[in-house]
């Protein structure tokens, strides 16, 4: 993957969840979005998920370990994601 992909892939991934995480946490990632910040959003993103066990599709979790990957990070970071089916979203 390319950083243009990357890019576009992290972006898209966050504000795809902003819906489902609380909102206190919107003005941060946005902030990190802004600043170009895609490690600290990847990174910030997937805890936060993990902690406050908020489901992830299948589909979602194949973009979550593109980006890892991406940045040279292992998939097992997301073993602890709550995984729900497509309809469940």
């Amino acid at each position: 993957m390319e950083y243009e992909e990357f890019d576009t892939l992290t972006r898209a991934t966050v504000r795809g969840f902003m819906g489902r995480l609380p909102e206190k946490y919107h003005d941060g990632f946005n902030g990190m979005l802004f600043a170009g910040e895609l490690r600290l959003a990847v990174d910030q993103l997937t805890k936060g998920l993990e902690r406050l066990q908020i489901p992830v599709t299948p589909a979602e979790r194949d973009n979550l370990v593109r980006m890892l990957a991406y940045l040279k990070e292992p998939a097992s970071r997301l073993d602890g994601l709550t995984i729900a089916s497509e309809s469940d979203n």
